[in-house]
């Protein structure tokens, strides 16, 4: 779902960045203050980017890990065979 964010995030920024004039033609203070937000849009948007693939990493690896986990457990708890329990017969 962020991945999505991400880029919808991205697709607005451009939008918006295409629709404002250049800074040579801004003359007026609410034109410059839309030039500064979409520059802290995008440093926004890169610092998301950012910690969203580390986001990712870490699902990844808790996947990974957890699996491994839970095989490890179910191999630990296994009974033992009535043979191995026992082996010399005696009672």
């Amino acid at each position: 779902m962020e991945f999505v964010t991400m880029a919808l995030w991205l697709s607005g920024w451009i939008a918006l960045a295409v629709l404002i004039p250049k800074p040579s033609a801004c003359d007026y203070g609410s034109c410059h203050a839309v030039q500064a937000s979409i520059v802290v849009a995008a440093v926004e948007w890169a610092l998301f980017a950012f910690t969203n693939v580390y986001a990712f990493l870490d699902v990844a690896n808790s996947r990974r890990t957890r699996r491994h986990h839970h095989d490890q457990h179910q191999h630990q708890h296994q009974q033992p065979a009535v043979s191995q329990v026992n082996p010399s017969g005696d009672v």
